[in-house]
């Protein structure tokens, strides 16, 4: 899908038909013919935008042809993996920022959230003919939206840690698996995020005016932030799952000294039921209360050995 943007007279952003000087056309899904054509109507390569379309790309900008291409991860749930509770819930996707000569392009494989506050006249001092400052607009909001995310991770794995220590099912603790995993892909992202935009504060790829510095310092420091914030996650997350593992490992000792207690103290009784139902001449096999002294036997044995497994802490 194709949309093209353009600068209203009153400031923001408005939806044009055709592809005009200084607009921003934004792909999403797009077939063949909808990726030659903004190469063409944006003279830029038509690899630079076909690159963000990779789901394996990594991060990185690059240079081709006059045209800059600016390769992102941005954050976003995966409600399928959240209701099957089947693998990370928070996952990446590259997107690609292209600049032209006179366009902005911006490639992604699926819908970005993030966008709509763009496309939806909610955000102010946007114009289509500046396209540093768009870029580090969208930069500004990708970093936001990892901030949002670690937190999110972190509101995930403090209601699995209130859960397992009710229950220790296995949900709770795929979950928090899961949620290290979801760390793990956003710290990698946001090194390699981190280090797009320290080229970008140099200077060399895109021209930064006075204005755009501060824009791209306060992205900077955001990614540094949800990349310390995430380190602190998962160090106390991997605390969290060692802690867990130790509980649980103590737990199923104590389970399983306590059903050998009780195999012993119930094999007692059995035994002396055994002695005393063989087919042999036994002294009390005559007496009247032969039964109820085998009884109390069996009773006072098996207390015995009931109190020296108390005195021992086996129960």
């Amino acid at each position: 899908m194709r949309a093209v943007y353009v600068s209203r007279p009153e400031g923001g952003l408005m939806t044009a038909e055709a592809i005009e000087k200084n607009s921003w056309i934004h792909l999403t899904a797009p077939s063949d013919d909808e990726l030659r054509e903004a190469a063409e109507a944006a003279f830029v390569p038509e690899a630079l935008l076909r690159a963000a379309l990779d789901p394996d790309e990594q991060p990185r900008i690059e240079r081709r042809d006059g045209a800059v291409l600016i390769v992102i991860h941005v954050p976003y749930e995966d409600l399928a993996a959240r209701k099957s509770k089947d693998g990370p819930i928070y996952r990446l996707m590259p997107v690609g920022i292209v600049h032209g000569k006179d366009h902005l392009v911006t490639v992604a494989r699926r819908e970005v959230p993030l966008f709509a506050p763009f496309f939806q006249g909610r955000m102010n001092g946007l114009a289509t003919h500046m396209k540093t400052r768009l870029t580090l607009k969208i930069l500004v909001a990708v970093a936001a939206a990892y901030l949002k995310t670690v937190h999110a991770v972190q509101r995930d794995v403090e209601q699995a840690e209130t859960e397992l220590a009710r229950s220790y099912r296995n949900d709770e603790l795929y979950t928090l698996l899961f949620a290290d995993e979801s760390l793990i892909y956003l710290e990698t992202s946001l090194a390699q995020m981190r280090a797009v935009l320290r080229k970008i504060q140099n200077g060399d790829y895109i021209k930064l005016y006075a204005d755009d510095a501060d824009l791209l310092e306060d992205a900077v420091i955001d990614l540094e932030q949800a990349l310390g914030a995430a380190e602190v996650h998962q160090q106390k997350l991997n605390n969290v799952m060692d802690a867990y593992g130790n509980v649980i490992q103590i737990n199923v000792n104590a389970v399983l000294k306590l059903l050998t207690a009780l195999t012993v103290l119930l094999s007692v009784p059995i035994l002396l039921a055994s002695v005393f139902s063989m087919n042999v001449p036994l002294y009390i096999e005559d007496r009247p209360h032969g039964f109820l002294i085998v009884m109390t036997l069996m009773s006072v044995v098996t207390a015995t050995v009931g109190w020296v497994f108390y005195r021992l802490r086996f129960f």
